[in-house]
C-alpha cells in the first residue's frame, strides 16, 4: 500500500466522511459514480477500480444501484409531470425521462428492463412436407425385406418326410 499514495488518501478520506456505507447510500438516492469520484478527486475508473477490490463491496454496490433504478424511474415521472405543454419543452422532458428509464433498466433489468420481446415463428408447409415424407419413405423394391421372427416356448418340430416325397416323380 505504500506505493499507492491515491488509494491511501481516497481510502482515508472515504473513512473520515462516513465510509463505503454513506457512499453507497449516495448512490442509493442517485448519485452517479462519476460524481462521487469527482468530489473525492479521482477518475471515475480509479475509484470503481477501489471499489471492486473487496467482493463484499462490489456486491453492496450493486444492491445500491438497483435501489437507485427506482428513484430513476420516480424521477423520469417528475421530468413528464412538470413538463409545459411546449413543443420543445415536451420533446425534452421526454428525453430525460428515457435516459431516465433507460438507467433504471440498466440499474435493476429484472423490475425495470424490457420483457421478452415477441415470439415470431415462421412454418413453412414445403418443408414440413419434405420432412415428412423423409420419415416415411417406402424403402426401394431392390432393397431385401429384412424379417424379423422371434419363437415363443417350444422349439418348432418340422414333420417328418416321408421317403418318397422328396424325390422326384416318375413320369408313369
Amino acid at each position: 500500500m505504500a506505493a499507492n499514495p491515491i488509494k491511501r488518501k481516497l481510502l482515508a478520506e472515504i473513512r473520515t466522511a462516513g465510509g463505503w456505507d454513506l457512499i453507497f447510500e449516495r448512490v442509493a438516492s442517485g448519485e452517479s459514480q462519476t460524481e462521487i469520484a469527482r468530489a473525492y478527486g479521482v477518475s471515475q475508473g480509479f475509484f470503481s477500480r477501489i471499489m471492486n477490490l473487496n467482493p463484499a463491496r462490489a456486491s453492496a454496490f450493486r444492491a445500491a444501484k438497483r435501489q437507485a433504478a427506482h428513484v430513476y424511474a420516480d424521477e423520469a415521472l417528475e421530468v413528464v409531470d412538470a413538463a409545459t405543454p411546449e413543443r420543445g419543452a415536451v420533446q425534452k422532458a421526454r428525453t430525460q425521462a428515457e435516459v431516465r428509464r433507460w438507467l433504471a433498466s440498466c440499474y435493476d433489468r429484472e423490475t425495470f428492463g424490457e420483457r421478452g420481446g415477441d415470439v415470431t415463428v415462421s412454418v413453412s408447409m414445403a418443408e414440413l412436407h419434405l420432412e415428412a415424407l423423409r420419415h416415411h419413405m417406402v424403402p426401394s423394391p431392390d432393397a431385401a425385406p429384412s424379417l424379423s421372427i422371434s419363437l415363443v416356448g417350444a422349439p418348432l418340430q418340422l414333420p417328418k418326410r416321408s421317403e418318397n416325397e422328396g424325390a422326384p416323380k416318375a413320369n408313369t
